[in-house]
């Protein structure tokens, strides 16, 4: 029988990362996420 690994981390959610990652992140993807809004609201527009 195999034994099942554990990650070393618990990060799989924003609730258990914590700020000092997940607010980086949130920053990193803002440009992405508003053109991606943008781009949405100017085709329902159409």
């Amino acid at each position: 029988m195999e034994d099942v690994l554990e990650p070393p981390f618990n990060a799989g959610f924003p609730d258990t990362a914590g700020d000092e990652i997940v607010q980086p992140v949130m920053e990193f993807g803002k440009p992405f996420f508003d053109a991606f809004l943008a781009q949405t609201k100017a085709t329902a527009a159409k």
